[in-house]
């Protein structure tokens, strides 16, 4: 079963309910990762796990996706109490189309499904999206591409646009083995989904990109990441 670290009062802030909806999906995933990544990895685990890789639409949300509806929905619904409130702070009326809380919870557990894949060490921690996409560059004459492919990335216009380029460089982390934060990215990307605040999500993971290049380009004096 999952773990939800959300409180259990309603965030009275825009910010609070980014910071709510990040530890949600920390709890979800460290909870799975736990599950999955043991020497005898849970049946449970690795069916959900593989139903999330298959819920992942190609445009981040999941309209028109087959899956189990049980097994996903338990991974990725939101609280009743991290709906998202109107501008001037009263709850926000329910509709058929998904919240920006909804498709940012089901877009990182999805991408998470699809980074732990094929790995049996854990890839959720403490490294920021921008560090950890960093990290792809260090190999031998990986930085000119994973350059590209992260600008593509923090120029994206579009959710479907952001979610396409995001799905890529997180298969390559996979590939690599580099650990990324779900919680972090969750609530980047209900960030970005507000189009007045989207420009700081591309500084934050454009300063992050750029810091832990940099370090390991002139040094070969030690960890880049102290």
């Amino acid at each position: 079963m999952t773990t939800d670290t959300t409180t259990k009062e309603r965030p009275t802030t825009w910010a609070g309910q980014r910071d709510a909806l990040s530890r949600l999906v920390w709890g979800r995933v460290a909870s799975l990762q736990k599950q999955y990544c043991r020497p005898d990895p849970t049946p449970p685990a690795k069916a959900a796990l593989a139903q999330l890789r298959r819920a992942a639409a190609d445009d981040g949300t999941w309209r028109g996706v087959s899956m189990d509806a049980f097994t996903v929905d338990m991974y990725t619904h939101v609280p009743v109490e991290l709906y998202p409130l109107t501008g001037n702070g009263k709850e926000r009326r329910f509709t058929d189309d998904p919240t920006k809380a909804e498709i940012a919870v089901r877009t990182a557990m999805t991408l998470y499904a699809i980074h732990q894949q094929s790995r049996r060490e854990p890839i959720h921690g403490g490294t920021r999206p921008g560090t950890a996409l960093a990290r792809l560059a260090w190999g031998d004459g990986n930085e000119t591409a994973v350059r590209r492919r992260f600008a593509a990335l923090v120029t994206a216009d579009g959710y479907p646009e952001l979610i396409h380029h995001l799905r890529t460089m997180v298969r390559m982390l996979r590939d690599q083995g580099i650990a990324m934060d779900y919680g972090q990215l969750t609530g980047d990307l209900f960030t970005w989904q507000y189009r007045r605040s989207r420009d700081g999500v591309r500084l934050s993971w454009s300063r992050d990109f750029e810091n832990h290049i940099a370090p390991r380009k002139s040094d070969s004096q030690g960890d880049p990441t102290t």
